[in-house]
């Protein structure tokens, strides 16, 4: 997913996250386009301008962390409010947590994800679950009706998604 992560993030977040890059849409293309995809260790630096911002996002990395005891991460997709720059005190963080079950699952996998979902939901985090180990169409339904979830609303405010590539390594 290396090519997909470059510059196009800070632009994409200087002029609001808009669903695609380009006026002419025939000139759109994955890399240019939402879900835009950014580093895990640079999303604090892009998302993180403002008090509000900053404590929704410590939120988030303390939740990724308390999930990994449960699943392994792959990647977060994330919409709504934090996107958008021009609100200053996004009210949560709506994303969906792409993940894999750890082999040493006991079964009890979606309550401890369920309560997870719950306990954050009180600090502002609007958490969903997909599994990337539910096969392919599974996979491509949960990530389309995300991304299109995060993209509806009034029209004229449309906004893209973000999505954070937890398994890039340093190098990137």
């Amino acid at each position: 997913m290396d090519w997909f992560q470059s510059a196009e993030i800070s632009r994409a977040v200087g002029m609001g996250v808009p669903l695609f890059l380009e006026k002419d849409i025939s000139k759109s293309a994955p890399h240019n386009s939402a879900p835009y995809v950014l580093h895990h260790r640079n999303t604090n630096s892009v998302l993180a301008q403002g008090p509000r911002r900053h404590a929704l996002l410590a939120q988030f990395w303390a939740m990724v962390d308390e999930a990994r005891a449960h699943v392994t991460v792959h990647a977060a997709l994330i919409g709504g409010s934090l996107c958008d720059m021009e609100v200053p005190e996004p009210k949560d963080l709506d994303t969906v947590i792409f993940y894999s079950r750890l082999e040493r699952d006991s079964g009890q996998l979606a309550r401890s994800l369920r309560a997870l979902s719950e306990r954050y939901r009180l600090t502002g985090l609007d958490i969903r679950f997909a599994p990337v180990d539910a096969g392919p169409v599974t996979l491509i339904k949960l990530s389309s009706f995300y991304t299109a979830l995060y993209a509806s609303g009034d029209p004229a405010k449309r906004k893209g998604t973000i999505l954070i590539d937890m398994e890039a390594d340093d190098a990137v």
